[in-house]
């Protein structure tokens, strides 16, 4: 026979005794605030709760109110801000709070042992009548909003110990179980005379921070795409709370810039600062002279989580320009955004769509307006700076990424093998070496407009979507995707230089000299050499699985290793070593480039091979000068002679030299981007030092890879956002 329990109290109905018991222990306190009941009557109200059998008629009442799924039940009492709460609110933590008088406070220990210690919660049942179902309204306001207001009044940790304690976690990346160590330590040898100050255990002091009321520091997710029944997020903290977080650092105020600054060397123009370049010049005459102009810098780029690159996250980081280059390279003046979506498809037919590309490019467009849009929605923004309200208009000033995202900032086509692969021009690839400077035709957002509204996207290398920073003030996407000397030079052209300079030596036969060479280079802790030779790689263990997956070369990594035999036998043990000759297999770092940089000019002198030593110290030149702090320019163009002396004295010995012997015959938009627009983009944003990506790769080792490898891998999003504001709040 089915029973259920009626409170004698409130119209609310039970299927078991122990919820109903519990019920009782809430509504009595209820009970005693409304109507003052006497202590008697308290007491006979727990006394009727405890002898009542199963038989007794306020059992059986009411059948049709049966409570379904105990398993599956969910909880009546919900805060909106704590939703692991159980609803099961003791007596004694009601009675903390409220005027009942101290012999019940201990409401609890008269109880039977049963039911101390049960824990379920009560049912709400769908069945329950709608009038009902609202009970928590005729609670006392105090009862409702107990657990919402202590959460919005947490500020701050207990005591400073508390705080050193999660401090030394969180920087450290300890572990619950290490952290729990430190605790019981601290515990037993410390000689207190009162409470621990520090929590019961670590997860309890992550709970605490997370229930902290900082909004500058809150994360939010916002569904952007449902795609194949899988809904899409963007998680993000809203951008003008990361500007305030940067506005709120004494230490970047002290060099922050409002105005354009006429820079000059020797009474010449310079190019330095973002506030020297002339797009800062024009953006400060079309607004305001009340006003000032605000500096939006965006860094974005697709890493992988792990060595195996089975997942990627897609953060994206936002600083100012209005800070001093050597401010800016530091992590702290770098704020995390948020992390974009990345699509996935059923199968490979659906990636190779034009229409999930399309899609794919629609969702980033999508997702940054989302992002951005709160910072163009009026006419300008008040931000409080030393206590005063300063009225800024923000722009985008410069977006710093690799070839591929600024191909997804500016919707050109990705593939280099396209007829308009250059995102700042509308050149053909066949004219990518061969076009002069003044035949070039910029793209802005005027034409590429022209091209999206008549539907011919396709003649212009142009994806057809619509392009969210076409409407934007003072901003021409296309220019402001400026060339990264990271990704052009350093992991780009020199590393074509270098593989083209081995295929010649193999040629004339000096293949092995050169690693002679190498290999009696002394050995130094700063510079990295390959006493192997640079035409052999070695891959172990590990590495070897790596390149498999990441190049997807299974098939020639399979002929290698059946041309190897004779190798792998020797050392069957976990592959320990394999050679694979005249290939450079593994990705070297741009830092590995810059110390092959440092040796080349010598490795390669005396090889009677002509011009070969000239390129690589023209080269040397050519960088040094990108990594000037200053350029400056005269009444004769000094900047073109910059170009002309350096960068284009290098290029024609690059393209003389290796043109025959690279397959595509150097139609690289690298080498393109970098003789025909570098120089404008120095006029426009300043030095190249400014927008380099050099200082913003290490980003993903914070804000991606550690934290990756502390989560279960499981929604890690969320769980890496949780982690980020736990530093944030402890830093």
């Amino acid at each position: 026979m089915s029973t259920s329990f009626q409170c004698p109290h409130c119209p609310r109905n039970f299927s078991t005794q122990n919820a109903y018991s519990q019920h009782v222990n809430q509504c009595i306190n209820t009970v005693y605030l409304s109507t003052e009941e006497s202590n008697e009557d308290i007491l006979d109200i727990v006394s009727s709760v405890n002898k009542m059998s199963l038989d007794d008629e306020d059992f059986s009442r009411i059948n049709e109110f049966q409570i379904i799924r105990e398993e599956n039940s969910q909880v009546f009492y919900q805060y909106k801000s704590d939703q692991d709460y159980a609803g099961d609110i003791s007596f004694s933590e009601i009675s903390h709070s409220s005027n009942i008088p101290e012999e019940y406070k201990n409401f609890d220990e008269i109880l039977p042992a049963s039911l101390q210690s049960n824990k379920e919660p009560v049912s709400h049942s769908s069945n329950i009548p709608e009038k009902y179902e609202n009970f928590d309204e005729i609670l006392p306001a105090s009862l409702q909003s107990n657990k919402e207001s202590e959460v919005e009044n947490i500020k701050e940790f207990p005591n400073e110990a508390y705080t050193d304690l999660i401090a030394l976690v969180i920087e450290n990346n300890l572990n619950n179980k290490a952290g729990n160590a430190i605790i019981k330590f601290f515990n037993k040898h410390s000689d207190l005379s009162q409470l621990s100050p520090l929590p019961k255990n670590i997860e309890t002091g992550r709970k605490f921070m997370d229930k902290m009321n900082i909004s500058q520091l809150s994360y939010s997710k916002y569904c952007v795409l449902t795609h194949n029944s899988q809904d899409y997020f963007v998680h993000y903290r809203p951008i003008k709370n990361c500007i305030k977080n940067l506005l709120s650092n004494p230490d970047i105020l002290k060099n922050l810039m409002f105005r354009y600054e006429n820079s000059k060397i020797e009474d010449e123009k310079s190019y330095g600062e973002q506030n020297s370049g002339n797009w800062w010049k024009r953006a400060e005459r079309s607004i305001s002279n009340h006003a000032n102009i605000l500096l939006i810098i965006l860094y974005s780029d697709v890493t992988t989580t792990d060595t195996l690159g089975k997942s990627s996250l897609h953060p994206i980081y936002v600083s100012l320009g209005n800070i001093p280059t050597w401010r800016r390279n530091k992590e702290d003046v770098k704020q995390l955004l948020g992390y974009l979506p990345i699509l996935f498809t059923k199968n490979e037919t659906e990636k190779k769509s034009s229409e999930f590309k399309e899609l794919a490019r629609e969702t980033f467009h999508n997702s940054i307006k989302f992002l951005l849009d709160p910072l163009f929605q009026s006419d300008g923004v008040d931000f409080n700076i030393d206590d005063k309200d300063i009225w800024f208009f923000p722009r985008i000033s410069t977006i710093i990424c690799d070839w591929p995202e600024a191909c997804m900032f500016s919707l050109t086509y990705k593939s280099a093998n396209s007829n308009y692969s250059c995102h700042f021009c509308l050149v053909q690839r066949e004219d990518l070496i061969d076009i002069r400077k003044d035949q070039v035709i910029l793209r802005n957002h005027v034409n590429m407009k022209e091209y999206f509204d008549s539907n011919t996207s396709n003649l212009a290398g142009l994806e057809q979507v619509n392009n969210y920073f076409w409407s934007i003030p003072n901003l021409n996407i296309y220019a402001a995707t400026v060339p990264d000397r990271m990704h052009h030079l350093d992991l780009g052209l020199f590393k074509y230089q270098i593989e083209f300079t081995m295929k010649l030596l193999k040629k004339k036969k000096s293949l092995n000299k050169v690693n002679e060479r190498i290999a009696d280079i002394p050995r130094y802790s700063q510079l990295k050499v390959f006493k192997k030779g640079i035409h052999q790689e070695i891959l172990r263990g590990g590495n070897l699985r790596k390149f498999s997956q990441e190049q997807g070369r299974s098939i020639y990594l399979r002929n290698i290793l059946v041309e190897n035999r004779s190798v792998l036998r020797k050392s069957r043990a976990n592959f320990r070593l394999i050679k694979f000759p005249d290939v450079q297999l593994s990705r070297l770092t741009a830092s590995e480039y810059r110390d092959m940089m440092k040796i080349m000019v010598f490795v390669v002198d005396d090889l009677q091979i002509e011009d070969l030593l000239e390129i690589y110290v023209k080269w040397n030149e050519m960088y040094l000068l990108s990594r000037s702090e200053k350029f400056k320019e005269n009444k004769n163009n000094y900047l073109e002679d910059i170009r002309k002396k350096a960068i284009d004295d290098w290029a024609d010995l690059f393209i003389k030299l290796f043109q025959k012997i690279s397959n595509s015959h150097l139609k690289f938009s690298k080498l393109h981007s970098w003789i025909c627009h570098i120089v404008d983009t120095i006029r426009e944003y300043g030095a190249i030092n400014g927008y380099t990506t050099e200082t913003y790769e290490s980003l993903h080792k914070t804000y991606v890879k550690i934290l990756y490898h502390l989560s279960n891998k499981k929604k890690v999003e969320k769980q890496i956002i949780e982690n980020i504001r736990r530093r944030a709040i402890v830093s």
